[in-house]
């Protein structure tokens, strides 16, 4: 089976058996919340996949230098918007620029 994607990562793609390991706990996670409405991922999920991300980092650290040059060439484009007087874009590059940031920490 090949690489799929990251349930709460959709950009990191991770080998068959780490998914299954993940996914288990978004499962696991997902249970333990008593609200039979609740939608989207668990708070405690997500708590656990920022905990996991510096092994993460050392595992696939190819995707990781890509996706921060993906965000990076994102962020180029947004500061040209920016400058040409799309000042509703700053907080969306505000966004790119602390995840390039936390990304890079990880390597």
């Amino acid at each position: 089976m090949m690489s799929r994607p990251h349930p709460a990562l959709g950009w990191l793609y991770v080998s068959p058996n780490e998914w299954g390991l993940i996914f288990r706990r978004l499962l696991e996670e997902r249970d333990r919340i008593a609200d039979p409405s609740f939608s989207g991922q668990p708070p405690a999920f997500l708590a656990w996949v920022e905990l996991e991300m510096p092994g993460l980092a050392a595992r696939y650290p190819v995707q990781f230098k890509q996706r921060i040059a993906d965000l990076q060439h994102l962020l180029n484009n947004r500061m040209d918007d920016i400058k040409r007087g799309r000042l509703d874009l700053k907080p969306e590059a505000d966004r790119i620029q602390e995840e390039i940031v936390s990304l890079q920490k990880l390597l």
